[in-house]
């Protein structure tokens, strides 16, 4: 997965297309990936192109098998449970109105069609949407997936954002608990806002994913 501003005939990216699938030896591999690419798309980061760029592997490597030694002096790094990514730098976030360009989602012209369903219920529940709303149950999300967030995570939130229901926005939670000087970092409120319509964006993806495919292939769990 190199050559990340090129657009080969095989690439990472079509593992999120659902007419080509992945092995399911992927299927942890391809879920974090699918994950990435969702988060990165929100807060607009383009300096995550390819999978060996801004990503750091944990887990899966607790043993002494030959994959959990590194090094010439050939040290055993063992990292225990399961393998999870680590998302680095995202210092390219925030700059952009529109998608981040080598995005898949915004790349593959439809095709991209791969979701982590946790990470969608979780926007889901940032939309600004009621749960009962088109705009969610296109998603074909349980009720229990789509129940507000704990007031842990909104009790700092002092008003609605405009043009919304009641329910809680990304842009909101964050200029509510995100100190100003940062905030003011990565561009304030309208970088939010810019990051509020990404996310739906996605959601509205999703749908359209959902009324082309079976759920059980559009959704990663």
């Amino acid at each position: 997965p190199d050559h990340a501003h090129d657009d080969p005939p095989w690439y990472w990216h079509r593992y999120l297309e659902v007419e080509v699938g992945f092995p399911p030896r992927l299927n942890i591999s391809v879920r974090h990936l699918a994950a990435s690419v969702m988060f990165d798309y929100v807060i607009g980061n383009d300096d995550r192109p390819s999978p060996n760029k801004n990503h750091y592997v944990t887990g899966g490597c607790g043993g002494t098998s030959a994959k959990c030694h590194r090094g010439r002096a050939g040290v055993v790094l063992p990292h225990p449970g399961p393998p999870e990514f680590v998302l680095l730098d995202h210092g390219m976030s925030f700059l952009h109105s529109g998608p981040p360009k080598d995005s898949p989602v915004a790349k593959r012209r439809g095709r991209h069609c791969v979701f982590w369903r946790p990470l969608v219920a979780r926007l889901a529940q940032l939309s600004g949407f009621l749960g009962h709303s088109p705009e969610l149950k296109c998603l074909q999300l349980t009720p229990e997936e789509l129940t507000p967030l704990p007031s842990t995570c909104t009790s700092a939130v002092p008003t609605r954002w405009p043009n919304t229901t009641a329910a809680p926005t990304f842009a909101a939670v964050v200029s509510a608990v995100v100190p100003s000087l940062i905030l003011a970092g990565v561009g304030g409120p309208a970088a939010l806002a810019r990051c509020q319509a990404r996310l739906v964006d996605l959601l509205q993806r999703a749908c359209g994913c959902l009324q082309a495919y079976p759920t059980s292939r559009v959704y990663l769990t």
